[in-house]
């Protein structure tokens, strides 16, 4: 079910054990930091909202983000992602069943 969050979400120094989605939903926080991931850590990441996050920024520094699920369109304008790592990127869009990409690396900005 699509959910909608209006204001920024900050979950930093945060510890997820299994996925931490935002997949479907709708976030934004125009003027201000619409996601805080600073310093997470997580098994799986769920980027692929809705639309693209409406916000200054999403700050995932410093993150360890486990796999991350990703597609171009729902990219925000400005993502800070120095000193995040992954370990796997699959980018996909939500009707794929197959990843178009899928990367094993380390991401800095």
């Amino acid at each position: 079910m699509p959910c909608a969050v209006v204001g920024g979400i900050n979950l930093d120094g945060s510890h997820i054990g299994t996925q931490l989605s935002f997949r479907d939903v709708t976030l934004a926080h125009p003027g201000g930091t619409a996601l805080s991931l600073r310093l997470i850590q997580a098994r799986e990441t769920d980027l692929r909202t809705r639309r693209p996050i409406d916000g200054t920024v999403v700050d995932a520094r410093n993150a360890q983000l486990g796999t991350l699920y990703d597609t171009p369109d729902a990219r925000p304008a400005h993502l800070r992602l120095a000193e995040a790592t992954y370990d796997a990127l699959l980018n996909e869009a939500f009707d794929d069943d197959e990843p178009d990409v899928v990367v094993n690396n380390y991401y800095e900005d």
